[in-house]
């Protein structure tokens, strides 16, 4: 696996980190969501300039969790 691939899925798994069923289910809009978690990642360059990777991962989590409700 290359180097970016791997910083990159590195990065995911930080997102993922500050994901839990609990903080998904207590969000009102996916927005909420997107704002907690940002505020619970700790590395900065994530929060600074990967705010699409964050959002692509809130919304597949968000996603995986309601569609189970519909």
């Amino acid at each position: 696996m290359g180097k970016v691939k791997a910083w990159k899925m590195d990065m995911e798994e930080t997102i993922l980190d500050c994901i839990t069923e609990a903080v998904v289910s207590e969000c009102d809009h996916v927005t909420e969501l997107y704002k907690k978690v940002t505020d619970a990642i700790t590395d900065t360059y994530i929060k600074e300039h990967q705010s699409d990777l964050i959002e692509a991962v809130c919304d597949e989590q968000w996603n995986e969790y309601w569609g189970n409700y519909l």
